[in-house]
């Protein structure tokens, strides 16, 4: 599927995104043949800069494949409800079924946190966060038992719908 972002033209080719050719003169070339993007590291995920209306702009690799697949997708809609997550926590695997829209506290819930700590006892006390509060989930004996009620209280609060 083809794409346009403001003035420029994407599309998926053989799993590359591509972008048509402009000229010096910041106009298509007249073979409107597509070039593969070249993308460079940012933090870890992979961007590229790109002429779009005149204007220099930074788009993001999955960012770019989101929009791919989803046409009427807002690409600069950069508020904390339209945020690009993946599954998997690798920010260089930017294959669709790794990639959804969440919030920003759902993203922030995407993480190895271990949701415990070690208190003066030596029993581990169990927290969470949800809409910026913190949940007492317990105090436990262990650290096996401290991660297993972490795990099982982002089952129950951290739920992406």
């Amino acid at each position: 599927m083809e794409v346009k972002i403001g003035d420029r033209r994407f599309k998926m080719i053989d799993g590359k995104i591509c972008i048509v050719r402009f000229s010096c003169l910041g106009i298509e070339v007249k073979s409107g043949k597509f070039s593969p993007i070249k993308f460079c590291d940012c933090h870890g995920y992979n961007n590229c800069k790109i002429l779009i209306d005149g204007r220099p702009t930074w788009l993001f690799e999955h960012r770019l494949v989101w929009k791919l697949a989803h046409p009427d997708w807002d690409i600069f809609d950069s508020s904390p409800d339209n945020i690009i997550d993946h599954y998997n926590r690798n920010k260089k695997d930017n294959s669709l079924e790794n990639l959804h829209v969440v919030n920003s506290q759902q993203n922030n819930w995407n993480t190895d946190a271990k949701g415990y700590t070690l208190t003066p006892s030596g029993k581990y006390q169990v927290r969470i966060m949800v809409n910026n509060l913190s949940i007492y989930l317990g105090t436990f004996a262990t650290e096996e038992k401290a991660h297993s009620a972490y795990l099982q209280g982002k089952i129950k609060y951290h739920v992406i719908v």
